[in-house]
């Protein structure tokens, strides 16, 4: 091969190598949840659980997004929404939030408030996730397979969650404060890239209990 041809070789090379490079650069591939949406990537992802103990179900704005009423005990979808700062409107409360990208959010419309949690993003598709949230007031709530042996998620104080990641399976769960059992979940088919939560309320004589899968909006 001339000079010529060699250089010509050359350039060749430096060119595709440019063009790879460059494709690269504008690759956006989103929030990588298997229990949200791929695509838009410039979205936050917020669901409402109604936990008031009324009769009569809520109405929950969040900013210029409605919900669908709920009743109690009940949770929406994930529902896209801009990131921004919102004002959050349920029942006779009201409270800032300001979701941001990619991230998924519970708001929870309690007794006497109003309280946003930042869920844990999952990612695991060969795998399920569980969370356990403690709307109650049980200084200490843990979840435990059905024969109580096993401690899945342990110490959940009010208002906040536990996570976890586990195998997908078919298995029975209940919940226990100390060593009291509060109730059974029943058996929750662990799907794989499946997201379960479990949900502790305060009833008028005794802890309600239930379990949700997340489901998105429009997926």
């Amino acid at each position: 091969m001339n000079r010529e041809g060699g250089e010509l070789t050359r350039l060749r090379t430096v060119l595709a190598i440019i063009l790879v490079v460059f494709s690269a650069a504008f690759v956006n591939p989103g929030p990588k949840s298997v229990y949200g949406l791929q695509a838009p990537g410039d979205v936050a992802f917020v669901r409402v659980v109604n936990a008031t103990a009324g009769k009569t179900p809520i109405q929950v704005d969040l900013g210029a997004t409605r919900y669908d009423k709920l009743g109690f005990a009940e949770v929406s979808s994930y529902r896209a929404v801009v990131p921004d700062i919102y004002q959050i409107r349920a029942a006779d409360y009201e409270k800032e939030i300001i979701p941001k990208i990619g991230l998924y959010y519970t708001i929870v419309c309690a007794p006497k408030g109003i309280h946003v949690i930042e869920d844990v993003t999952h990612t695991d598709s060969a795998r399920a996730q569980l969370f356990l949230y403690n709307v109650s007031s049980f200084p200490h709530v843990d979840l435990r397979t059905a024969d109580g042996k096993t401690i899945v998620i342990s110490g959940i104080s009010p208002h906040q969650y536990g996570q976890v990641v586990v195998n997908a399976i078919s298995v029975s769960f209940a919940v226990f404060s100390g060593g009291t059992r509060l109730g059974d979940v029943g058996n929750l088919c662990l799907e794989r890239g499946s997201s379960f939560s479990v949900f502790v309320l305060d009833g008028e004589a005794s802890a309600i209990l239930f379990a949700v899968k997340a489901q998105v909006l429009g997926k």
